[in-house]
């Protein structure tokens, strides 16, 4: 019984010799050879070949004709419409397993939009960076520290915006439950990306949170008919050999267990697809065996479509706007930062395309059924746009931004587009009129602050003017209120309090809580959740995880303000204010949820 489960221990590897991967690199070696001499055995002491124009046409050849193998194979098993690998590209995945993904969700839909990945490349390679860039949200469970440390650099948009979390731990048939449940309480996973290397199969064998989509590393050295798995060994890691991990069919067993069927394999033999039976129908190539839909070892074969994106999350100087097309409106001309200089907005919208998606779906829910609109914190004027281009032609768009560059980029992209008239006003928003500092943040163009918090920060002195100054004390009409001022929140609904106050019960505050942004500001959160909580108007919560609206109250946002939201934690939440029953409650009553926060 030399493969049964569980049977190949230490001293008998012999079975699974520790041959380094290294078959594609036999192909690199002998590409550096003449092509003529690995057809035709060379005579002894016949002239050596071995220029190195000689050894670029063999090394050409022999590429080709790997690539012509690849893509035969491939046309074979696409004739099947129902074969899993319709297209070789990838965006972030190492692989291949971009365009699998995409592939499975287009013939089952996407469900609820969230995914767990446990284990990330050094390199920033992953399997759900494309997918969080179309919106999707979900955490990634990192233990490489060097894997870590890139994420945290290259994801700081999407983590600052709640989109992403990065939990620093190392997953085993022990924890794994435990640390998804923390994040996935009572919901299910749309796409569970698991590559642990070593101890895989123990993980996924333990994790008992249900997964419409799973992606499950295998081990190909080992025959798809031989069901085979590494002892489960604490802290062990992949060490260059063919020992870890388990066989594809051990993998479709455990799938089994799980009710998921094996769906497909990446083309390089690393990664192994299951889809949960109940979402099967005749969408995928039956039988969902291991012997069907093996994939042998192809590591580093090539070439691989696309390109690798740059380690540090920074993608390059754009020379011109970016067409960025929202669901619903037609193709908007974006101007941004350099990205060096915003690794926030401006990366997220250069890259992915959209700019908070969730928030947007909001927005352009409500926006369309009001008249006035004032964006405070406009920065380079992504919701001031969405006003212009949803708004009737008689409304008021009123959008302030105190800081120059952002200020530069807002008039460039108002002039650039279409759209109804904006007043656009640079000047910073507070209780009282006059001259402020405003304390610049280096890299991020979205966290200027008009207090002085974090050491070292650039200033510059704004204008700062009231709502109720700005407005000539005349109450406004119902209105849609966005308000994102790092920390300023609370002076400038004090500020404006003639103006917006009469009409509240019917108007929408978007706006953020920021416990430490609060205090830092010189507010005290009782105060502040007292002002609040007199408006009539329900707070609910912005949960960009889930993509919905959760019911909350202020007596529990001043419990957590305290606890898991302290100034010390440096969390913030965003919330939507406006009064249940009224018609913009309508507009969005599909996105609340059951859950209270």
């Amino acid at each position: 019984m030399p493969f049964t489960r569980r049977s190949v221990e230490p001293p008998r590897r012999a079975l699974l010799q520790r041959v380094r991967y290294g078959s594609w690199n036999v192909l690199r070696r002998l590409a550096s050879v003449p092509l003529i001499e690995l057809l035709i055995p060379k005579k002894t002491g016949s002239p050596e070949h071995k220029s190195a124009g000689q050894a670029s046409i063999a090394g050409e050849a022999l590429a080709a004709i790997s690539r012509s193998l690849d893509d035969l194979l491939i046309a074979q098993r696409a004739a099947d419409p129902r074969y899993l690998l319709r297209h070789s590209t990838r965006t972030y995945s190492r692989h291949y397993e971009d365009a699998i993904v995409a592939e499975i969700f287009a013939r089952i839909g996407e469900g609820g939009r969230t995914f767990v990945e446990i284990g990330l490349g050094r390199d920033g390679a992953c399997n759900t960076r494309a997918l969080l860039e179309r919106g999707w949200a979900g955490i990634w469970i990192v233990a490489d520290q060097t894997a870590l440390k890139i994420a945290k650099r290259g994801m700081a948009a999407f983590l600052d915006c709640g989109q992403l979390r990065i939990v620093e731990a190392s997953v085993t048939h022990f924890n794994g439950c435990r640390i998804l449940k923390e994040h996935f309480p009572d919901v299910s996973i749309d796409f569970l990306s698991l590559g642990d290397d070593f101890n895989t199969s123990h993980a996924w064998r333990a994790l008992d949170l249900p997964a419409r989509v799973a992606c499950v590393e295998y081990n190909a050295s080992i025959p798809p008919q031989v069901e085979w798995e590494a002892p489960y060994a604490h802290n062990a890691s992949w060490d260059g050999t063919n020992y870890f991990g388990a066989s594809l069919k051990t993998l479709a067993s455990i799938g089994r267990g799980k009710a998921m069927s094996l769906v497909g394999c990446d083309f390089h033999g690393v990664n192994a697809f299951f889809v949960a039976d109940s979402e099967l129908g005749e969408k995928f190539l039956a039988p969902f065996t291991a012997e069907r839909h093996f994939e042998p070892p192809r590591y580093g074969a090539g070439p691989l479509r696309g390109h690798l994106p740059r380690s540090d999350g920074v993608i390059g100087v754009r020379s011109g706007p970016k067409t960025v097309r929202v669901p619903g409106l037609p193709p908007l001309q974006f101007h941004t930062h350099v990205e060096k200089t915003d690794s926030y907005i401006t990366t997220v919208i250069t890259e992915g395309g959209l700019w908070e998606p969730f928030e947007t779906e909001v927005v352009l829910r409500l926006i369309r059924h009001f008249r006035t609109f004032i964006d405070l914190g406009a920065n380079i004027g992504w919701y001031t746009l969405l006003a212009r281009a949803t708004m009737p032609h008689d409304s008021r768009i009123v959008a302030f931004e105190p800081e120059p560059g952002n200020f530069s980029l807002l008039k460039r992209n108002v002039a650039a587009n279409p759209g109804i008239d904006a007043e656009l006003v640079q000047c910073a928003v507070s209780d009282r009129a006059g001259v402020s500092e405003i304390y610049l943040s280096p890299f991020n163009q979205g966290d200027h602050r008009i207090y002085s918090s974090e050491a070292g920060r650039r200033t510059l002195q704004v204008s700062t003017v009231t709502l109720d100054d700005y407005f000539d004390q005349t109450p406004l009409p119902p209105l849609l209120l966005k308000c994102d001022t790092q920390g300023s929140e609370a002076k400038i609904l004090r500020g404006g309090a003639k103006v917006l106050w009469p009409n509240l019960a019917e108007s929408v505050l978007i706006m953020e809580f920021w416990p430490k942004g609060l205090v830092e500001a010189g507010e005290s959160l009782a105060e502040v959740v007292s002002m609040l909580s007199a408006f009539p108007l329900t707070p609910f919560l912005n949960d960009r995880i889930m993509n919905s609206l959760q019911r909350t109250s202020w007596e529990r946002i001043l419990e957590r303000a305290g606890t898991d939201y302290s100034p010390e934690t440096d969390r913030y939440i965003d919330l939507v204010l406006l009064a249940e029953g009224s018609s913009a409650h309508e507009q969005i009553r599909d996105l609340i949820g059951e859950t209270a926060w």
